[in-house]
């Protein structure tokens, strides 16, 4: 694997996720019309509506295994020379219902412990960054990606968007609004959103799809196509859920992505699964 590309690759995704993550419906948050807004958005599942404290996962990731298992077999040869130093099964996510989440990533590096037989330092010194930023372009990823996630899962704050226009009929609610600079148009029609957000050079044009908990809904699936210069990403993911004593959480996000930047075409499919859950 040449993980500079990887590299390019997971920014692009970290960059069309946190967008993508960050449009979806429940970031809606009505200024003048909060009444209005509050009465709609009740339909929503929130988890800082729900009856419990402190909910802790582990995290587990695909993408980052498969890497692991990759360097490992690349240094297999110089494993008395090269050693990997990790806890990436110590990564972990804590969702607090007054404080929201705090992730603890894990540790990754890659250390020389020995030259012996080794006759060009830095040609492996260069090699030993690859690999490095590689695994670090991924944990970072991954974490925003569960950043961008878990927003969508907090009861938005009034201050946080500047409404320009809602819109109801018989097909459905539209809001125009800014936030962050970020001028984003939603329309909300039976149990799908379609958004379409504009930023400088940047479109995004996506699609969410509910289903409910109970008598809430909550986010089923998203796919969105990001345009930004010469580069173009197109994402498809599906979450699932579990049960942690009465309370619904996510249990998994997969997530297909097709990247074109200029001279680089990646396509590829991740999955992070949120394991082992304890709650109080």
């Amino acid at each position: 694997m040449n993980f500079r590309n990887m590299g390019k690759i997971i920014h692009g995704l970290r960059v069309v996720l946190a967008l993508l993550l960050f449009i979806l419906l429940p970031n809606f948050v009505v200024a003048s019309q909060w009444d209005e807004y509050s009465e709609f958005i009740n339909q929503f599942y929130y988890l800082d509506n729900q009856n419990f404290n402190n909910i802790s996962c582990g995290v587990g990731v695909s993408t980052i295994k498969n890497s692991m298992a990759q360097m490992k077999a690349q240094l297999k040869p110089l494993e008395d020379k090269i050693k990997i130093i990790e806890n990436l099964s110590d990564f972990r996510l804590n969702f607090n219902r007054s404080s929201g989440l705090k992730l603890n990533p894990p540790y990754f590096d890659v250390k020389i412990v020995s030259e012996g037989g080794i006759t060009d330092r830095d040609k492996v010194e260069t090699g030993i960054k690859m690999m490095k930023d590689g695994m670090q372009y991924q944990i970072n990823g991954v974490s925003e990606t569960i950043e961008g996630l878990f927003e969508g899962y907090v009861l938005p704050k009034k201050e946080d968007i500047k409404i320009k226009k809602i819109v109801k009929n018989k097909d459905g609610v539209q809001i125009v609004y800014e936030k962050d600079g970020n001028n984003i148009t939603s329309i909300y029609s039976g149990n799908s959103l379609k958004s379409k957000l504009t930023s400088h050079d940047v479109e995004i044009k996506s699609e969410e799809t509910f289903q409910k908990i109970g008598n809430k809904l909550i986010v089923k699936s998203a796919s969105a196509n990001m345009e930004q210069g010469l580069n173009t990403t197109n994402i498809n993911m599906a979450l699932e859920y579990q049960e942690i004593k009465s309370v619904v959480f996510p249990a998994k996000i997969v997530s297909k992505f097709k990247l074109i930047m200029q001279d680089l075409q990646q396509e590829g499919q991740s999955e992070i699964s949120f394991i082992n859950c304890t709650v109080d």
